[in-house]
């Protein structure tokens, strides 16, 4: 059995903690977790500084409302950005070194034996993982919603915290019909490649 772990402070949070810090003007409190690996004691210093200065969760949860959509947009995108950018690159350099050299034979440009010669050799691979990314990216806009990140999870987390659980069930149901659909498409697109 496999443990995976989520660090749920240094990937989906530290923005919030940054903006509060802005906010309030109080810069120790904009530290994450990579500034101090020992969340207790970067939690300890945190609640010390609220205390201090007399903040709250009220005070937080505003910071949060305020922020809108954009952080959580930018999180996944740049996330997404840097992740398939990397994939790529890595998977074309493993594309047969023979595949490049018959295309480039032919004279054709650097741009040219990528697009000829090592995007099709990568081409099932590439779809299948941005057919994930988009699809964790999906479920992960709702995850950062629900921290107020924006989006249909913040949607959620307002009808989940007015106890209007029609309206929850109904969004729970177009989360999961989405990502049905992602599913279904996604097998769809890889039946066309075979």
């Amino acid at each position: 059995m496999h443990v995976v772990c989520l660090d749920l402070e240094g990937v989906l949070v530290p923005e919030i903690w940054i903006e509060f810090s802005k906010r309030t003007g109080i810069p120790e409190l904009s530290r994450t977790t990579r500034d101090e690996p020992d969340y207790d004691k970067l939690m300890r210093g945190r609640l010390a500084l609220l205390d201090r200065h007399g903040l709250g969760l009220s005070d937080i949860q505003q910071v949060i409302g305020a922020m809108g959509p954009l952080p959580g947009a930018l999180a996944l995108g740049i996330h997404t950005a840097g992740f398939l950018g990397k994939f790529f690159s890595e998977s074309l350099e493993r594309v047969d070194g023979g595949v490049y050299e018959a295309v480039s034979a032919t004279g054709a440009s650097r741009l040219q034996v990528v697009m000829y010669a090592g995007w099709p050799s990568i081409l099932r691979e590439a779809l299948g993982y941005t057919l994930y990314i988009f699809d964790r990216n999906v479920r992960m806009a709702a995850v950062l919603g629900l921290v107020g990140a924006g989006g249909i999870g913040l949607a959620l987390h307002d009808t989940l915290r007015m106890f209007n659980y029609n309206e929850s069930a109904a969004l729970i149901i177009v989360i999961l019909v989405t990502i049905l659909i992602i599913d279904y498409l996604s097998t769809w697109l890889r039946g066309k490649l075979n």
